[in-house]
């Protein structure tokens, strides 16, 4: 955490600026991207013999060097000085990379989720919330979905492929502050449509929210296997964020599980290969067993 607050003194304002996430990057490379309270991201990376001019290198060996944020030798922009990534005015409250570490989603107090094409420093696609903040985001194992929660008491599933929010799950009373995928659990199921063979997926994913409880979902497509690939984007920079929904067009998916795991409100959640693991703003961590088979979940529209 000492770089952190280094990296905070030296921030190009003069003014300290809080580290709001860290994502390390998929790629195995030993990069990790840090998220700021002014909207800003930085880049760091392992030092490595092959040093660029400007580089801030610590001799101690094992250590991390400080690159430039998206700038000199960076893995974004190799001609680029400048020293970070400007995202948004609003703070960035949570960064998920994508499975392939191709991109990089950022949750921000603006309302919205942008995704990032990391080499190109180029704004892809994004979408925002109903109303307030976005707190956390989540990436699918398979990279085509991505699941965003905040201060509108949902958490949005939003498609990469179709690039729009296929429903929103609806089940806390406050504030989603984490969000996580089961990447243990992604499960096809043959069937047959109008003839044709086609997969079934069903994606399991939890949410922790300030109402101290938890919330298992269980969301089930049809889809067809075209890769996850997406296009380059179209269009101005502002088309390429899906605007706030109205309420009457958003389809809602009722939690299979909720329950009240905790005593204080919750910050974090996340599966592994046998447990749930949940923590609460009291500084308790809990590792509970792997929930029983789901029932399968459908949308249902609002009431």
């Amino acid at each position: 955490m000492g770089g952190f607050h280094l990296l905070a003194e030296n921030h190009p304002t003069g003014v300290k600026n809080r580290c709001m996430d860290v994502a390390w990057s998929p790629k195995g490379d030993g990069s990790f991207v840090v998220a700021h309270q002014d909207g800003s991201l930085h880049l760091f990376q392992k030092r490595t013999s092959n040093m660029g001019e400007g580089v801030q290198e610590d001799k101690t060996d094992g250590s991390l060097m400080r690159l430039g944020s998206f700038g000199r030798r960076s893995m974004v922009e190799q001609s680029n000085n400048m020293d970070r990534m400007q995202v948004c005015a609003a703070s960035i409250h949570a960064l998920c990379f994508s499975p392939d570490g191709k991109a990089l989603a950022t949750a921000c107090g603006d309302g919205r989720v942008r995704v990032w094409d990391l080499e190109r420093r180029q704004l892809l696609y994004g979408f925002s919330s109903f109303y307030g903040a976005f707190l956390c985001c989540a990436w699918s194992s398979d990279g085509k979905y991505i699941a965003a929660g905040g201060e509108d008491d949902t958490v949005a599933i939003y498609s990469v492929m179709e690039r729009t929010t296929v429903v929103w799950g609806e089940g806390h009373d406050s504030f989603v502050s984490a969000v996580a995928f089961d990447d243990w659990f992604v499960s096809p199921e043959a069937t047959v449509v109008a003839g044709a063979p086609t997969d079934v997926k069903t994606y399991r994913l939890a949410t922790a929210g300030q109402d101290t409880k938890v919330c298992l979902w269980e969301l089930r497509v049809q889809e067809e296997d075209n890769g996850v690939d997406s296009p380059d984007p179209m269009g101005d920079v502002a088309e390429r964020i899906q605007p706030p929904p109205c309420r009457s067009d958003m389809c809602f998916l009722a939690p299979l599980y909720e329950h009240k795991l905790h005593q204080e409100p919750l910050s974090c959640i996340g599966f592994t290969e046998d447990a749930l693991l949940t923590c609460c703003q009291g500084g308790q961590v809990r590792i509970w067993d792997r929930p029983p088979a789901f029932r399968a979940g459908s949308p249902r529209s609002p009431s």
